[in-house]
């Protein structure tokens, strides 16, 4: 009995049997796989084709023109190799060295298709397809490493009282995961903040908060009770409460006292708000939100570049979470990829868009985030990029790629006249998605009409 018990596997995990067994099965599935596709090369070339001669000359159409590449190919390569010499014999940046030996290899074989996906996608011969795939992640990781990236602040500092705040709002709620020690550490840390924003927890400036995806509102029921029931607070919501649904939001047997700002919840979608909907928010608001999924941050962020947010949202502090699974039309600043070189396109073999460079972005956060994570190791082992560079790189410029996001992001407010800063709110080994924007606009005019009024 007892050796059956030592035997277990928790339930959720895989155990090394498990992960080899599946290793096995993917590596002779791709055998098989390659096997069959050379088998049926061999019949297609023995197909006749015209006349008496089709086999020949279907021999000769399928190697003569990438015989002429291979010879380009490697007088190429040679000349490279020389220049390489002579520049790593003057000490010249090993990187340096290598992009312009890329580079040569790319300018002057412009003969072939231009497009270097294209290039992977039709080559016939495998090694033409190695050496542009090569040469395509080497150069989007030069473009991904030449993006100027604003300094991030290291703003680790909780909110006094914060976690004794938190757990009187939990012990009064429901059930439910945000409960989690990560959860509650990181809205600690960001009500630091907040409360910075609103000019003190006691006694704030700002006339109103809303909370952008409030979903059960535990963020914004801490923030109501933070700044003593002072400011007007509004979680802003897509959904309504369900029977199933159970919010954190005050008990309505509660009654406003003189004095006391309002909770409302105000079930919409960001992009159908109206003035009237919003019209308690004030000319001095705060707008925040914590790990709105994928492009639901950039949805906010062109909320608040428009009406009628754009108005009366004077703060802001925007928590992302999972930029693995924004879409390249969901970006709010597109712009800037372009800028960069780091959203190439092509059109794949049934005539869509494939966007290689963006999904590339999205692989590397992935493996980021997951960087204990024994399974999303085996998922991309077969992946180029990480054949190259190897796991503990890829992590690296995984978090490179998230600032690179956050980084548009700010570029795309700053357009809109807003001063912004990258702030780092917790430590990685709460949450990976540990970085804050948090944004002023026109609040010295603002504050000067106060005065004069």
């Amino acid at each position: 009995m007892s050796n059956n018990v030592e035997n277990e596997v928790p339930a959720g995990t895989f155990s090394k049997e498990t992960l080899k067994r599946q290793r096995r099965q993917i590596n002779d599935a791709n055998i098989a796989r390659k096997k069959a596709l050379k088998e049926a090369r061999k019949v297609e070339m023995r197909k006749p084709k015209g006349g008496g001669k089709g086999k020949t000359k279907r021999v000769m159409q399928f190697f003569l023109p990438s015989a002429r590449s291979l010879v380009k190919v490697f007088v190429v390569f040679f000349s490279s190799l020389v220049l390489l010499l002579i520049y790593a014999y003057f000490n010249f940046h090993i990187l340096i060295s290598l992009n312009l030996l890329a580079g040569l290899i790319f300018f002057l074989t412009f003969i072939l298709p231009s497009n270097r996906h294209e290039i992977i996608r039709t080559s016939r011969f495998q090694y033409l397809r190695q050496l542009y795939k090569t040469y395509s992640i080497y150069m989007f990781l030069f473009n991904l490493s030449q993006v100027p990236l604003s300094p991030v602040i290291d703003d680790l500092e909780e909110l006094p009282g914060g976690y004794k705040l938190v757990d009187e709002i939990l012990s009064d709620g429901p059930d439910t995961y945000q409960k989690k020690s990560s959860n509650v550490k990181q809205i600690v840390s960001l009500l630091s903040t907040v409360s910075e924003l609103l000019g003190g927890a006691r006694t704030p400036r700002a006339s109103s908060v809303v909370d952008i995806g409030a979903g059960k509102a535990l963020y914004t029921r801490a923030i109501y009770e933070m700044s003593c029931r002072s400011v007007d607070t509004i979680a802003l919501d897509n959904r309504a409460g369900g029977d199933q649904d159970e919010f954190y939001d005050p008990p309505t047997k509660i009654r406003v006292r003189k004095g006391e700002g309002k909770y409302s919840r105000v079930v919409c979608d960001v992009g159908d708000m109206s003035k009237e909907t919003l019209g308690m928010l004030g000319g001095n608001c705060v707008a925040v939100t914590k790990h709105l999924c994928g492009g639901a941050t950039d949805s906010i962020l062109k909320s608040i570049g428009s009406e009628p947010l754009k108005g009366c949202v004077r703060k802001l502090c925007v928590a992302g979470c999972c930029h693995q699974k924004t879409r390249r039309e969901e970006y709010c600043n597109i712009e800037f990829f372009n800028k960069h070189y780091l959203c190439n396109t092509h059109l794949g073999v049934r005539g869509g868009v494939q966007d290689n460079d963006f999904r590339t972005m999205q692989m590397l956060i992935s493996l980021s985030k997951n960087s204990q994570d024994g399974l999303m190791d085996f998922e991309y082992t077969n992946k180029p990029l990480v054949g190259l560079v190897g796991f503990s790189a890829a992590r690296e410029w995984g978090i490179i790629a998230r600032r690179v996001f956050e980084e548009g992001r700010m570029a795309y407010l700053r357009g809109l006249g807003w001063e912004c800063e990258l702030r780092r709110y917790c430590d990685e080994s709460v949450t990976c998605d540990n970085y804050v924007i948090v944004g002023r606009r026109g609040m010295d005019d603002y504050d000067d009409k106060k005065k004069i009024e």
